[in-house]
């Protein structure tokens, strides 16, 4: 889904502190659902029109129990503080931890020996409930025989020389996750207290399993009476391939329409909508902009731009986001118009994914616009596309958090 936010890459790490709606989850490093493992099949050929599913996740592990901080107002005679030479309050709190896990979803709407162009979506997964809920989307194009960290050309991993000195480390061989197995090409780095390891298949490039490990700065702990240097806390990620499957409206359906190469900004007004029963609604007014760049006959990329009112400084955060326009099918700011035309009714499903459990089908059509919905355990996504320019209209998002609905909702107001 593409609403305005953050920029993605392989690496479940890079988002997690960025995306709408955080999950934040005890500190273990989660593994992988046995039932997604189960899913695990021979690597197809990655192409255009394809879905790629992996699992993600990411976890930071205490080094220090506590750390010192300064406590202006503490009571060394009813806490456990104390005040040091210069008249500072010092006392000890727990070090923070946060983990995550979900999916990472990539649509290959162009893919060529040198040039590969995705959708991504990142979905969040509660290990209690199953919840599965968006939490960030965005595009890329990468123009060096790879798709980001996800797959390399077979050919581009051929000319990678076997060796294990200096830190880096190019391996070949047979390589066995659970019941699978695959010839692999496994590229690690590691040094300067942290490490990471990828592992491709050999045969089709993709990304089968990654995991990556850093150490944090020190924290300061109490030794004594002395602040001392403690150790900080270690940053784990784990990725693992799931699924591939062909997918075709996912893929570029036809050229840029003449009206589209012509645009160079989309304008949306938009709200976001916290309701809780019998607290009633909270809404918090917001504006958001794509500025359409670098384009040819097929794409465009282009960054958008949200900002949202604080609702007491007036003040608003603003966040960046990176996407591409591409006439496919539904889930980014253009639908192809013979797409939507193809499609004469309502309650038709598009598509039943067998990983994350969402469902697509659509709504409506009149002449004028088609609604299509993606359905998850916890969410409900509703885009509204123009028949005939296949620009998005309208979009929302409405998520159960608890006994919270929190909803976002746009609406296109200006094409320039």
């Amino acid at each position: 889904m593409s609403l305005p936010e953050v920029r993605l890459s392989s690496a479940w790490s890079r988002f997690l502190s960025r995306v709408l709606l955080p999950a934040v989850l005890p500190a273990v490093l989660l593994a992988v659902p046995m039932t997604a493992t189960a899913r695990a099949q021979s690597v197809p050929p990655l192409q255009a029109g394809m879905r790629v599913t992996f699992y993600s996740s990411s976890a930071s592990v205490r080094g220090s129990t506590q750390q010192a901080v300064f406590k202006p107002n503490c009571d060394p005679s009813k806490e456990d503080c104390w005040v040091d030479g210069s008249g500072r309050s010092i006392g000890l709190q727990d070090v923070p931890t946060a983990s995550g896990q979900g999916y990472a979803q990539l649509d290959v709407l162009y893919l060529d020996q040198q040039t590969c162009v995705l959708r991504i979506t990142i979905y969040t997964l509660d290990p209690g409930s199953g919840a599965v809920a968006t939490a960030a989307s965005g595009g890329t194009v990468s123009t060096e025989s790879n798709c980001e960290d996800y797959w390399f050309s077979p050919a581009r991993l051929q000319q990678l020389p076997t060796q294990d000195t200096g830190g880096f480390r190019v391996l070949r061989g047979p390589y066995t996750i659970g019941n699978f197995s695959f010839d692999s090409v496994s590229i690690g780095s590691f040094g300067g207290g942290s490490a990471s390891h990828s592992s491709y298949d050999a045969a089709s490039g993709l990304l089968i399993v990654a995991s990556t490990r850093s150490q944090g700065g020190a924290v300061p702990t109490i030794v004594g009476n002395t602040v001392t240097p403690g150790a900080g806390n270690t940053q784990l990620t784990y990725t693992q391939w799931l699924n591939s499957r062909s997918l075709p409206a996912s893929g570029l359906l036809e050229r840029l329409p003449a009206h589209v190469q012509g645009t160079t900004r989309l304008v949306y007004s938009c709200v976001q909508v916290t309701t809780l029963p019998g607290s009633g609604a909270v809404q918090i007014p917001c504006h958001y902009e794509l500025a359409l760049g670098q384009r040819n006959e097929l794409w465009v990329r282009a960054r958008g731009t949200l900002q949202v009112s604080d609702g007491i400084t007036n003040i608003p955060s603003v966040t960046e986001s990176e996407h591409v326009i591409a006439a496919s099918g539904h889930g980014g700011y253009l639908a192809s118009p013979t797409w939507l035309a193809s499609l004469q009714q309502g309650g038709v499903q598009l598509d039943s994914d067998p990983v994350t459990g969402v469902v697509a089908f659509v709504e409506s059509v009149t002449d004028d616009v088609v609604v299509i919905v993606e359905r998850s355990n916890a969410e409900l996504k509703r885009f509204a596309y123009d028949r005939r320019t296949g620009w998005l209209r309208q979009v929302s998002l409405e998520q159960s958090s608890g006994l919270a609905v929190v909803s976002q909702y746009y609406e296109l107001t200006g094409v320039q």
